[in-house]
């Protein structure tokens, strides 16, 4: 089985430019845990809703911080072309609780 086939789709994305607020509502209203930092068509990092308590509310950052400037960067990715057994040796191998799924450079969802 693919990863598209189990994905979670369409990603949660926000520009390199977003605030840590902006991050944060969209991470409460979408109900998601991460939100992929993306602009013109390719992923620039991720942002986890522990990303934001541990990296900006525990330290007192300002919300309106861009999320370029906290983001985890490089991401962890896998292809939307890669099987479920690949994704798993990335999960176990990077320690990471959500992959970005690309299309080429392209962010198309995102798995875990």
């Amino acid at each position: 089985m693919r990863i598209a086939d189990v994905m979670i789709t369409p990603p949660v994305t926000v520009p390199p430019r977003a605030t840590a607020r902006q991050a944060a509502r969209r991470v409460e209203t979408e109900a998601v845990g991460c939100v992929l930092v993306a602009g013109d068509d390719t992923l620039h990092g991720v942002v986890t809703d522990r990303g934001l308590a541990v990296r900006v509310l525990s330290t007192g950052t300002d919300p309106e911080t861009p999320v370029s400037e906290f983001m985890s960067a490089p991401a962890v990715t896998v292809d939307a072309t890669d099987d479920l057994e690949a994704a798993y040796r990335v999960f176990r191998r990077a320690g990471v609780r959500r992959l970005p799924v690309l299309d080429g450079h392209r962010p198309v969802g995102f798995c875990g």
